[in-house]
């Protein structure tokens, strides 16, 4: 069972079998019990899927570990006594200094007003600065949640906000994703995650192509194993350079967050290719239809192999040339950073020769933000999208780093991967 399918069972009183549960599969029941079954994550998750309103408490009603204020599956308040008070945060992300800092929280106790308004009103600290540190005061506390001890009671109290009057009014709506994959990394309960990894087996999943991980906020490294889910694999796989344990939290929180589907068997492509093998191989549109359908069954080495021999039938068809070169960039067992580079050669001579190509652009675009070089990913995503403007999978994510760019964020932000401080000649 997945987490998301845990999460629907401590929340609903059918046995939902799906790895992205629906709302219908969260109505108002079993609402309370203990984290020694379940974790704060499937909980947590369980109210993010469902979409769900009100407060969930940890720890005993006279003495909460944690009161968390869910809106619509996405947190509006925390309250905790286990970390992150807002005046650290702040100084730890450099917004305010020891003495601003020992001063406001001075203020603080005699006028009984939050840190925040204190803060705001001395002009220690702009509103943007402010939200910032009251999102990564939120995230901490929601991350820290994950560390709870087996033996800790919990509550869900429906459509009520505990917290009506607790902190300022310029809380921040924050998506638990990221902070629940922040707390798995670092308090991960390995009772809870071999269990439903043992539960997946040798099934094969994919990545939903319309859910972002940006949500996770995951690092590049992290992003390069996630990304390995393009194509189909079991979570059991290992692809290097993170550590085992690393890689099997974070197959498990890919799980749980649904971003997984069961990978199919056979597609609707193959088995019309079994009736009609002669008239799939007559045009490079087919033959390309055909590549396409067994990478998307997890059957690479033959797609790369039928690819490779469609080239040497069709060489004119540029698109499947680029197609076998982006299947032999992701090959089972190849990886790393040296592979990568090797491979944005590749597709440097592939553009070369066809400067008009969006889907080598494309390709190129995924391997240079796996190597964080964001600005040179950015621009020949840009280039993809201007050479197709249909290309769908690239204005997509164009259109989501642009829409993160208005925010004032760096492109490599925006993008999620880090820069290396080099730029390609």
């Amino acid at each position: 069972m997945s987490v998301h399918g845990a999460a629907a069972r401590i929340l609903s009183e059918d046995d939902a079998p799906a790895l992205r549960c629906t709302p219908d599969r969260f109505p108002r029941a079993l609402t309370h019990g203990t984290l020694e079954t379940y974790g704060v994550e499937q909980i947590v998750l369980g109210l993010r899927a469902g979409h769900r309103s009100g407060t969930l408490v940890f720890g005993s009603k006279e003495a909460p570990n944690a009161e968390v204020v869910f809106e619509g599956g996405h947190v509006r308040k925390v309250r905790s006594t286990l970390s992150a008070y807002l005046g650290g945060v702040l100084y730890e992300l450099g917004y305010v200094d020891p003495e601003t800092l020992n001063a406001s929280l001075a203020a603080v106790a005699q006028r009984r007003v939050p840190h925040g308004t204190v803060l705001q009103e001395c002009g220690s600290v702009r509103p943007e600065q402010l939200r910032l540190g009251l999102l990564e005061q939120m995230e901490r506390r929601i991350a820290d949640l994950v560390g709870l001890n087996a033996e800790t009671a919990w509550v869900f109290h429906e459509d009520v906000d505990l917290l009506p009057r607790y902190g300022g009014a310029d809380w921040p709506l924050v998506d638990p994703m990221g902070a629940i994959w922040r707390g798995l990394r670092q308090n991960a309960r390995l009772d809870l995650m071999h269990g439903v990894l043992a539960a997946a087996g040798d099934d094969r999943f994919v990545l939903i192509q319309d859910v972002s991980l940006d949500t996770l906020k995951l690092t590049a490294e992290e992003r390069a194993v996630a990304e390995t889910f393009r194509t189909p694999r079991t979570a059991k796989s290992r692809p290097a350079p993170l550590s085992a344990t690393t890689i099997a939290s974070l197959a498990y929180m890919l799980l749980g967050g649904g971003f997984l589907r069961p990978a199919p068997k056979v597609s609707t492509l193959l088995r019309m290719e079994q009736r009609e093998s002669v008239r799939i191989e007559s045009s490079p549109h087919l033959a390309l239809s055909r590549v396409r359908a067994l990478a998307q069954a997890g059957r690479m080495t033959e797609a790369l192999s039928v690819a490779r021999a469609s080239v040497e039938r069709f060489p004119e068809a540029v698109e499947l040339g680029v197609e076998a070169a982006w299947i032999h960039a992701n090959e089972p067992g190849s990886g790393g950073r040296s592979w990568d580079e090797s491979q944005v050669k590749v597709f440097d001579a592939l553009l070369a020769a066809n400067p008009g190509c969006a889907s080598a652009y494309f390709f190129r675009f995924k391997l240079l933000r796996r190597l964080g070089l964001a600005a040179d990913a950015f621009r020949d995503l840009s280039r993809a999208v201007e050479e197709d403007p249909r290309h769908i999978d690239a204005t997509r994510e164009l259109r989501l780093i642009e829409s993160r760019m208005t925010k004032g964020q760096t492109v490599d932000v925006a993008m999620l991967c880090r820069t290396s401080g080099v730029q390609r000649k």
